[in-house]
């Protein structure tokens, strides 16, 4: 339950060894920066961000979004890197489902598979690095702070900070302790999503749109022991797309 619960963790944050407070540093978060960005936020949600991405994908082919960045935590991360692809992003994602192996039972694998499929075959001109924003818990003096990081300057900086963004230990991470910036971090989804700070124009969830559908299919991965496969994934992608 409580892995559930951390993948899962959409509307509430975690109020144990945890500051709410957002840790400001004028290189990675600046509240006066983000005054006039209109956002659309991907929150949390494990193998079910491929649900959401079904749900960015509609948007993203049928309204106008070069006013609007994307803030996301841990599956939202890599959704919010998807959608800063700048040209077809239904090619891109089928040539997703169609290049890399998504068959496992290691969320961790199935990261690295997807960050090398994406390094080996796009370049950092090929996405608006500057429209992405992606949240991480650091801990600072034995409390997790949540982080905004952004101004990317490379593709592989951004995959990068997905990764870590969806740092859980020994969960989606064969690691207990992983760093970004010479600091410790964790899964972006540890606190309220989206920030207070954040004005979101819209959030895009696992349950936006069916709510029930999110207590089956948690049963269903307790059943397969966490076990995923491509089918399942893709089934989700073309539920959140509908």
């Amino acid at each position: 339950l409580l892995i559930l619960f951390l993948y899962n963790n959409i509307s509430y944050g975690w109020n144990f060894i945890i500051n709410n407070r957002p840790k400001v540093n004028v290189n990675i978060w600046d509240n006066t920066q983000f005054n006039n960005t209109k956002f659309i936020s991907i929150t949390p949600g494990g193998i079910y961000g491929f649900y959401n991405l079904g749900i960015s994908l509609y948007i993203l082919n049928n309204y106008q979004l070069n006013n609007y960045s994307f803030i996301g935590a841990s599956a939202g991360a890599w959704n919010s890197l998807i959608c800063t692809y700048k040209y077809n992003h239904s090619e891109f994602i089928y040539n997703l489902f169609d290049n890399v192996d998504m068959n496992t039972n290691d969320v961790h694998s199935l990261q690295n598979r997807l960050s090398e499929y994406i390094l080996n075959t796009y370049k950092t001109d090929d996405f608006n690095l500057d429209k992405l924003h992606i949240c991480i818990s650091e801990l600072n003096n034995i409390l997790l702070h949540p982080i905004i990081i952004n101004k990317f300057k490379n593709l592989d900086e951004a995959l990068n900070c997905c990764i870590v963004s969806s740092h859980i230990p020994y969960i989606t991470s064969n690691e207990f302790i992983k760093y970004y910036n010479n600091k410790i971090v964790f899964d972006g989804g540890f606190f309220k999503f989206p920030p207070k700070e954040i004005y979101s124009h819209f959030t895009i969830s696992p349950t936006k749109y069916n709510f029930e559908m999110l207590g089956g299919l948690l049963i269903n991965m307790v059943k397969t022991k966490r076990n995923v496969s491509e089918k399942v994934l893709k089934e989700l992608f073309i539920q959140g797309y509908n």
